[in-house]
This record gives C-alpha cells, sequence and structure tokens, in this order.
C-alpha cells in the first residue's frame, strides 16, 4: 500500500510541473449584409487537465486564462479591431458559448451571451446594450424563434411559436415586428410549413384566406396583394461573400466568395497574438 502512495504522490508532483495547456480557436463569425464588416469571436484558454477520479473525487480543469474576444474585420483590407476583451470569471469550465453572434446589419450586430441574455453591441464603439428580448416575448406569451435583423435602426423581424410549442412542427407560428423603440406588432399568423421572405422595409408571405401573396411595408404600416413574381428569393440567396467558421472552431475565419457560380474559401490572416 505505501508503495501505491509514493507512486501516486510521484505522478501528482510530475503533473503539477507540466505546463498548462493552451486551447485557442475561433468560435464563431458572421459578416453583414452587405458584406464590408465581419464580426468574430475569438476564444482564448490556458488550463491545467483536471483528474477524472479514479481514486477519488477528481476536480475539474484548472483554467488560469479563460478569455474571451469580440472583434471586428474589414472584408476589404482585413483590418482588424477588439472591440471587447472579456476575462471570464469561471475559471473552472469552458464557457465556449459566452459569445454567439445573432444577427449583423451594418453597424449593429444582436449578441447573445452566456448568461442568455441579447445585447445590442455597437460595431463602432464596441459598446453593449442589454436587449430585454426574451423577456419581451414571454409577456406576450411567445418563444424567441426565429430573429431577422433587418436594418441598421434594429429593426427585428420575429417568427414564433407559443410558449411550449417551438418543438411542435404541427403549431402554426406568427410573423411579429420589433421597432427600434422597442415597440411589438403582430403582423399576421401563418400555418404550419408557411414561409416568409423580407426585402428592404417590406414582408412578404402568401395568404391561404385571400389566397394570394401579401406584402407588408414596414414604414407605412400597410398591406397590399402582390404577384408571387415580386416575392424575393430567399435570404442571402444572392449573397456572394461570407465570413464564418467551423462548426466547433476554426484556426482562421474563412472569408468565402463566389467568383464564377463557385465559392472559393481562403482563411483571414488575423494575428492572433494582436488580440490578447
Amino acid at each position: 500500500m505505501k508503495k501505491y502512495l509514493i507512486a501516486i504522490i510521484g505522478i501528482l508532483a510530475l503533473t503539477s510541473c507540466e505546463s498548462a495547456k493552451v486551447r485557442e480557436s475561433f468560435t464563431d463569425a458572421q459578416i453583414s449584409p452587405d458584406g464590408k464588416t465581419g464580426l468574430f469571436v475569438f476564444k482564448r484558454e490556458h488550463f491545467y487537465p483536471g483528474t477524472i477520479g479514479i481514486l477519488g473525487p477528481g476536480r475539474p480543469d484548472r483554467y488560469v486564462v479563460n478569455q474571451s474576444i469580440l472583434g471586428s474585420y474589414d472584408i476589404a483590407s482585413g483590418e482588424v479591431r477588439v472591440l471587447i476583451r472579456r476575462d471570464n470569471e469561471n475559471r473552472h469550465g469552458n464557457e465556449s458559448t459566452d459569445f454567439r453572434i445573432r444577427e449583423i446589419f451594418g453597424s449593429r450586430a444582436l449578441i447573445v451571451g452566456n448568461d442568455a441574455k441579447y445585447y445590442w453591441l455597437d460595431i463602432n464603439s464596441g459598446a453593449l446594450t442589454v436587449v430585454p428580448l426574451t423577456q419581451e416575448l414571454m409577456a406576450r406569451g411567445r418563444e424567441i424563434g426565429e430573429i431577422n435583423l433587418v436594418d441598421e435602426k434594429g429593426t427585428l423581424i420575429l417568427a414564433n411559436k407559443s410558449l411550449g410549442e417551438a418543438m411542435n412542427y404541427s403549431a402554426a407560428q406568427e410573423i411579429w415586428l420589433r421597432r427600434s423603440n422597442g415597440e411589438y406588432e403582430r403582423i399576421v399568423e401563418l400555418p404550419p410549413g408557411s414561409s416568409y421572405r423580407f426585402k428592404e422595409n417590406e414582408l412578404y408571405f402568401y395568404s391561404p384566406q385571400k389566397r394570394t401573396y401579401l406584402s407588408y411595408n414596414l414604414n407605412s404600416r400597410t398591406k397590399r396583394t402582390c404577384k408571387s413574381e415580386e416575392v424575393p428569393p430567399p435570404r442571402y440567396y444572392d449573397q456572394v461573400v461570407g465570413f464564418n467558421t467551423a462548426d466547433h472552431g476554426s484556426p482562421q475565419p474563412r472569408i468565402v466568395r463566389k467568383i464564377d457560380g463557385k465559392w472559393i474559401y481562403q482563411e483571414a490572416q488575423i494575428n492572433t497574438t494582436e488580440l490578447r
């Protein structure tokens, strides 16, 4: 027994001298509809691996660096700006989902934090402002659902279902509008499987009751009938530049360009040492 204890103590002494492991990657990236500005999340972690706990309760990974960086990338020039650098308080776990880019339009982006809160991000200044989106929708009996940021002012088109019906594929969904001043407006209820489209300041959808397509103007708040040829293609259908990461993080975000009908992939050259 004494020999086993001496061996265990020796192993622990050796592991305590090891260098911290380094894990760094870009965990999220998205581009504005105009194809000019990319937004990215960079995750840096330095940690000592924990133990499984065969001879005891074990211990979690011990983080000495647990940092998240939100930055912008100019697609044309490659200029990088660090907007937010956060040292995560949780030193005992991987907060890989602490920033997610939900939507971006021009200099405005909708960000989700690991606290499940939504934030407006001003890409020019780096300022974060809480958006009580979850609470506002719950007060109206609605799930979060699909979110579409349609202008730089902060207008949102929301497609959602009643609370508790998110996974009910036979449940109808409703289209709501959240204006930049926080005003909500219910536009229409759509049958299961129905789609909607939007372009600039107009929302398009098919009305089973009227058996025709309708267009709703966000500015004038009026509806009109329209022909199927007027309905725009799905969002990003005509996109020619993209900015993204792999599902589980990437060494670099990928810049994607459509050239002669083919997608060409190229890694961005972001110097990660400058993100420290």
